[in-house]
């Protein structure tokens, strides 16, 4: 089952993280905790409670955000474990959870004592547990704490393009992908193009964030959708501006420029214009609370080509992209509901123009990001023999089977790649031959794959 309806008619999709849950739980075997870091909405909370009614004979979710502070201070002093559950069941009205049991604690930001309990608790060895929480929220939140080393954390994303086909009841498309494509039928694939590039647009429309998604399975209303990613937009928004003014960054400054960088077709951030310095604290600082945030994914350039892409991460060249595709159509467009109708109608059509660029390179790094790479990219400058200055680049680069895959992002135009085949040329030893990533259908020129968007889930699949 890809969808079940809860008992209040909330939809619930079926996410891939189940899967990592299951691992942690088989191979931890009841000796460590896990903790599900993420941006805000994008179902950390309903995936740990399914897993929860899935695995375990009961589970309690405590959301610390909820509680009082007498509540918040059962977690000052874990000397005697029972004292503690006997105060939380009390509180909750219910009798104690059977042995081998789950407990959710959700929002753990908001109780840094519960956090610092998880290695007295799983010494306990009665319950197992999952904390959920917001990456930058709980590091601001665990100064003076002790990390426990019983804890494992992993990162969670909005749903990738299987997640959405799933949700939408298509996953019949995504298994028929998969299997023409790595038993290289790719004329089947190429046949149907056209269906799958139509459903390919309705997640470039959508995106990722759950709440968008279940808001469209409602009755397919474009206007409620766009409602729903510009409340999950303030939100991060105001997310970010508490934390400027808190640790006098100027996160919000960067995320509000995410619009004109559109505009601009460039992802690279203008530091003269928001006043940043890189020699400065603020801009090393704002970048790692961009990052820690995961609102935005930041995309460093790189020199090294050998030893590993991080190694000659280059801080002060960077691309910034929204954590979501579809979070970024909103964040690009205009703002009126007969102007945002007109842009949902281009782009399930095909026929969007202006921010083609922005809008799939955005796509593409995303569907990277939720495959586990890493990616960076690479420019440089080339004189000719009449002394012109050229510049080249790739837009990305990632480590695969221990080499660098260059890939190059295009919309719709097929041309010369230049960047690509310069790239290819000067350190063929250590990368693998470039892809092309774009509308078209699948085809192989010039010894290079060009890849539809809509094959990049399993392309580069690490399975």
């Amino acid at each position: 089952m890809y969808i079940v309806l809860m008992n209040n008619n909330k939809i619930v999709f079926k996410r891939k993280f189940s899967a990592e849950l299951e691992r942690w739980k088989r191979e931890s075997r009841g000796t460590s905790a896990i903790l599900i870091e993420g941006a805000r909405r994008i179902g950390k909370s309903t995936v740990a409670e399914e897993f929860a009614k899935a695995n375990y004979p009961a589970y309690l979710i405590i959301d610390f955000s909820k509680q009082t502070e007498n509540f918040l201070a059962y977690f000052n002093d874990t000397t005697n474990i029972q004292t503690l559950f006997d105060r939380i069941f009390v509180s909750y009205g219910i009798s104690p959870l059977p042995r081998g049991s789950l407990l959710i604690f959700d929002e753990i930001q908001f109780c840094p004592k519960a956090r610092q309990a998880i290695k007295p608790l799983v010494a306990d060895g009665r319950y197992e547990y999952i904390e959920t929480g917001s990456l930058i929220s709980i590091k601001e939140n665990s100064v003076g704490i002790l990390i426990p080393s019983e804890e494992e954390k992993m990162e969670m994303h909005p749903m990738d393009y299987e997640e959405f086909l799933w949700a939408i009841s298509l996953k019949s498309e995504a298994d028929y992908l998969k299997e023409k494509f790595h038993g290289s039928d790719f004329d089947s694939i190429s046949e149907k193009h056209d269906k799958f590039l139509k459903s390919l647009r309705l997640y470039l429309a959508i995106g990722g964030m759950p709440q968008a998604v279940e808001t469209y399975l409602d009755n397919h209303d474009f206007l409620a959708v766009e409602r729903k990613k510009k409340t999950i937009l303030s939100l991060y928004e105001e997310d970010l501006g508490k934390m400027d003014k808190k640790y006098g960054t100027l996160c919000k400054r960067v995320y509000d420029l995410i619009p004109s960088l559109a505009s601009r077709q460039s992802f690279k951030v203008p530091l003269k214009q928001l006043g940043l310095d890189q020699r400065t604290a603020v801009f090393s600082s704002t970048l790692e609370k961009l990052e820690e945030s995961k609102i935005v994914n930041v995309v460093y350039r790189t020199s090294s080509f050998e030893a590993g892409l991080q190694a000659e991460k280059e801080q002060s060249f960077f691309k910034i992209y929204p954590n979501d595709v579809g979070l970024a159509l909103s964040e690009a467009y205009a703002p009126t509901p007969g102007e945002t109708m007109a842009h949902y109608q281009q782009v399930l059509e095909g026929k969007l123009r202006s921010n083609m660029g922005y809008l799939f390179e955005t796509l593409l790094e995303e569907m990277l990001v939720s495959i586990a790479y890493h990616p960076f990219y690479s420019s440089w400058t080339k004189k000719n023999k009449e002394g012109v200055v050229s510049q080249y680049e790739v837009d990305f680069l990632i480590e695969r089977y221990g080499k660098v895959q260059p890939i190059e992002c295009k919309a719709n135009a097929i041309g010369k790649m230049s960047s690509l085949s310069l790239f290819e040329k000067k350190y063929r030893d250590t990368s693998k031959t470039g892809m092309v990533i774009t509308t078209k259908p699948l085809a192989k020129k010039d010894g290079r794959f060009w890849l539809p968007f809509y094959l990049v889930f399993t392309a580069f699949s690490k399975n």
